[in-house]
């Protein structure tokens, strides 16, 4: 089946006692993302504005949230709109929280908590 969700059944027991129950949950199994490239610029300027972008091409690509760092600042950023037959993603780059002379490293936060690494870009001036 290629349905990411399946039906469990969970029994949960009070140890030394008679009392049991148990509950039917869908438990969403969720493949790996896959990052196979991206297209955009290496580097923007911070003072032209505007609303740049790079586009991250690849698989399975279900990140909830993007987090940028530079140094010891981080700050984060919801994802684009994607969902696991996704190919491809433009994250947009947040110009307005960077600073300039600063590279960022741009980290897809996936629902589970696990972390892919996107790209990396920097600011100019």
């Amino acid at each position: 089946s290629s349905d990411p969700a399946r039906k469990f059944t969970f029994i949960a027991k009070v140890e030394g006692t008679s009392f049991a129950d148990t509950t039917e949950c869908y438990v969403f199994n969720q493949p790996n993302l896959v990052i196979t490239g991206t297209e955009g610029p290496a580097t923007v300027s911070k003072s032209a504005g505007g609303n740049p972008t790079v586009k991250v091409k690849g698989k399975y690509m279900y990140f909830t949230q993007v987090k940028w760092t530079s140094g010891q600042t981080t700050f984060h950023t919801d994802a684009p709109a994607v969902d696991l037959n996704a190919t491809e993603a433009g994250v947009f780059i947040p110009l307005s929280l960077m600073v300039a002379n600063a590279s960022y490293t741009a980290t897809g936060i996936l629902p589970c908590g696990k972390t892919v690494t996107l790209f990396g870009i920097g600011i100019t001036p």
